[in-house]
């Protein structure tokens, strides 16, 4: 699993370069583990969630407040970062297209 983090580190990163077109960076790699491990996290909390309503209802609070949300709020993490990488290469595609300054 990768850390929350990194990511937002990589995020960060990409922000800041959001202009600069350049590939086989560490940001690129990050974006193609995230993007492969997504359905795999949305499987997971779905699946979670099942369980999650047959359990008795202190333990179905628990495992919210520790198991669900943790996923959630990495899931919420994870898709920023590729909505993030994918516009930086819109924007770059875009740019043979139209002349941005």
């Amino acid at each position: 699993m990768l850390k929350d983090g990194a990511i937002v580190e990589y995020g960060a990163t990409v922000i800041s370069n959001f202009r600069k077109k350049y590939s086989g960076d560490l940001c690129e790699d990050f974006y193609y583990e995230i993007k492969k491990v997504i359905p795999k996290y949305e499987k997971m909390l779905i699946a979670l969630n099942n369980i999650v309503g047959l359990m008795p209802e202190n333990l179905r609070k628990h495992t919210e407040a520790k198991w669900t949300l943790f996923i959630d709020t990495l899931l919420g993490i994870y898709k920023w970062y590729v909505n993030l990488y994918e516009a930086r290469e819109f924007y770059h595609k875009g740019a043979n297209y139209i002349k941005i300054k």
